[in-house]
């Protein structure tokens, strides 16, 4: 099922501890949170789940999630076509603000709360005085670094 999660505890991973149901369509990212995990899908939905597998909240995009990273209570999502953006949702308030204007490969959130980015293109964006400057423009990020911005 790619429309759910599987929750195990290490070193014991084939030790089911629960599964989270909720999810219409694949799910494309999953970040932990303090008590709990967070999912985005195709279907457009973040889902936040306690470890027990128990739905907390849903909230509802208008466009599929392809990306999200968690950070300190604010989720920073990657959202697909129609939109093409990115945005950060708050977790505790349900505050969104849209951050950029175009669709992204990856996102990451530090730790200080900058975002860096990488593009359709493969190109690493990363804040800077004038608002994001690309790491070697016109040239290519690596596959592997793009997976590593992902997974990061």
């Amino acid at each position: 099922h790619q429309e759910a999660l599987r929750v195990s505890c290490y070193p014991e991973a084939a030790e089911i501890r629960s599964f989270c149901f909720g999810h219409l369509m694949q799910i494309t990212a999953v970040a932990c949170e303090k008590d709990g995990l967070l999912s985005a899908s195709a279907d457009g939905t973040l889902r936040l789940w306690n470890l027990d597998g128990e739905e907390q909240k849903c909230w509802t995009l208008d466009a599929p999630i392809s990306c999200l990273s968690y950070e300190n209570g604010t989720a920073v999502l990657g959202l697909e076509a129609p939109q093409g953006q990115v945005i950060q949702l708050k977790v505790e308030t349900s505050e969104v603000d849209t951050l950029i204007s175009e669709a992204p490969q990856a996102v990451k959130m530090q730790p200080d709360g900058s975002l860096l980015w990488v593009d359709r293109r493969g190109h690493l964006h990363i804040p800077d005085a004038k608002g994001w400057s690309e790491v070697s423009p016109g040239e290519d990020l690596a596959p592997a670094l793009v997976i590593l911005s992902k997974n990061a």
